[in-house]
């Protein structure tokens, strides 16, 4: 069997818990850290799940806001939650992708099912062409899609 990392990114209140639990077949690992940006959101959280595709694969999703945590062994790639209704944090998020964008893993950006997809790209600085996908974060079915499409994304990027 073989077992990858999963990073699940965003700033505060992007989803990132939810995405986790909503998929997650274990009980989500949850640690939070203080906060180190000075605004009035709690500190962020680091969380941990587990999800089996099938006999040979599982997926281990571990969360993070901080773009400082980006890299690290061993991860297959990256979901980037998006959190389309607070522009204030579009420019967090345009650095936190930039810096996944850096590292070279395949990701998907995801915003919320209700977001506004013009106003996302344009805060995100995402060309017209770069998919963006909405996704429903306590929707099981949604998540699946995501982690679906990070997955093509990253057997594209093994067999080029």
């Amino acid at each position: 069997m073989t077992a990858v990392r999963i990073a699940v990114l965003g700033t505060p209140g992007a989803g990132r818990t939810t995405f986790i639990r909503t998929i997650s077949e274990i009980m989500v690992l949850s640690t939070d850290l203080p906060d180190d940006d000075g605004d009035d959101v709690p500190g962020a959280a680091e969380d941990v799940g587990r999800i089996t595709v099938d006999r040979d694969l599982v997926l281990h999703l571990v969360s993070s806001g901080a773009a400082v945590r980006v890299g690290g062994p061993a991860v297959l790639g990256h979901v980037v939650l998006v959190d389309g209704s607070r522009p204030d944090r579009l420019p967090a998020a345009a650095a936190l992708l930039a810096d996944v964008r850096a590292g070279g893993a395949p990701y998907v950006v995801v915003v919320r099912a209700d977001d506004d997809l013009a106003a996302v790209r344009d805060g995100l600085g995402l060309e017209e062409q770069h998919p963006v996908l909405r996704c429903d974060a306590r929707d099981r079915a949604a998540v699946k899609r995501v982690l679906l499409a990070l997955l093509q994304a990253a057997a594209a990027a093994l067999a080029a």
